[in-house]
């Protein structure tokens, strides 16, 4: 069977051999170009990678250097902090920094005036520890506003200095207070002394003798203690004010039997008491006890030769 259409075939012709086929040319010129990209572009990359951080400290550094020339200035032109920059961040440190120390050392200086106008005037060393805490307290809320955690160190380092100071002050008025106590009381002393001598001469034979004499001494107890003299110094005057008192006692007693012609006997009962002592031995030590009976005998020879 014939068929109904022809197959198409390609037919060769003479101008098939001038069909356009493209040269297989080979095109370095353009690699190269490309590879020289892709090399900038990476080196573009790294050169970013650790120029910008370099640059941001760079921009830091010169921000903190700015702010440490005029804190104030740097704080104040910082702006809302959810817009800062790391440069602008590293300046609001520095300027806090900066004007905390400054405010240290102000604070530091007026401590030291303080000190310096109390030890002058002999101030009362509570006074002063009340004036030290408002000005730490001053200074630092100055530092707590601008930052709470440098404002809480602040504080802390100028408590410290505060209480420095207050010890200073404190050893400084107690020696005076001391010396100026010690100054008194010896003339407390001497005073008590006095009064010893007093009630032992014209108290002869009083039955009130023993309870006026530890009136005295109570007395002279109580001022020694305000006079922050210890318990063991006033002890000691106390034993000697005794002493003082019993043989004044011993002596006028025997000066009286002896002027009414009795010295003998008052030297017997003397003598005849050194066991009980609850007569007129009583509250004498030895070393008085033999200087009163050497006192008696003296006399009583006398009147022998």
């Amino acid at each position: 069977m014939a068929e109904r259409y022809p197959r198409y075939q390609r037919r060769s012709s003479a101008r098939a051999g001038n069909v356009f086929t493209p040269p297989n040319i080979d095109r370095a010129d353009s690699r190269a170009e490309y590879a020289l990209a892709q090399t900038v572009s990476q080196s573009a990359a790294q050169v970013q990678k650790f120029a910008l951080p370099m640059i941001e400290e760079a921009k830091s550094r010169e921000a903190v250097e700015q702010a440490s020339m005029d804190p104030k200035a740097a704080m104040a032109s910082l702006g809302d902090v959810r817009y800062r920059t790391a440069p602008q961040n590293a300046a609001l440190s520095a300027a806090i920094q900066l004007s905390a120390t400054e405010i240290q050392v102000e604070a530091k200086n007026r401590m030291g005036e303080m000190l310096l106008q109390w030890k002058m005037e002999e101030g009362n060393p509570e006074a002063l520890q009340t004036q030290l805490r408002a000005l730490v307290d001053g200074y630092a809320s100055v530092v707590a506003q601008m930052d709470p955690i440098t404002g809480s160190k602040v504080n802390a380092s100028l408590m410290n200095t505060a209480n420095l100071a207050n010890l200073d002050y404190a050893a400084d008025w107690n020696k005076k207070t001391l010396d100026s106590y010690a100054g008194k009381h010896v003339t407390l002393v001497s005073q008590l002394y006095s009064e010893v001598e007093v009630l032992a001469g014209q108290r002869v034979n009083d039955p009130n003798f023993d309870k006026d004499l530890g009136t005295l001494l109570e007395d002279y107890q109580t001022s020694a203690r305000a006079y922050k003299i210890t318990d063991l110094a006033s002890q000691k005057v106390i034993e000697k004010a005794i002493t003082m008192a019993h043989r004044r006692r011993v002596l006028t007693e025997f000066d009286d039997a002896h002027g009414a012609g009795k010295g003998a006997q008052y030297l017997e009962s003397f003598k005849a008491d050194k066991t009980n002592r609850k007569g007129p031995v009583r509250e004498l030590l030895q070393p008085d006890i033999t200087f009163v009976e050497s006192y008696m005998n003296a006399r009583l020879g006398e009147d022998a030769a």
